[in-house]
């Protein structure tokens, strides 16, 4: 097997860092989507029980959720780029 030059070296350690920087950055969009997805298994679980929701809290959850997927697509874009 071939040895890798210095530079091919060095390209492969930046690849390696932007990777795990965005594959952190992915796991903390999926983590607040997840978290609040089970916010919203709660939510249906108290309303089965015959607890009232709240509109002004869905609304919240929705905006956060959706900024989170917002977030998401434009750090994908950004290493699509």
């Amino acid at each position: 097997m071939e040895k890798l030059s210095a530079t091919h070296t060095l390209d492969l350690q930046f690849f390696g860092a932007v990777g795990a920087s965005i594959s952190h950055e992915m796991k903390n969009v999926l983590a607040i989507l997840n978290e609040s997805a089970g916010l919203l298994g709660d939510f249906s679980r108290m309303a089965a029980t015959g607890r009232p929701l709240d509109p002004e809290r869905l609304q919240a959850m929705a905006g956060r959720m959706q900024a989170q997927v917002a977030r998401g697509d434009g750090i994908m874009r950004a290493l699509n780029r």
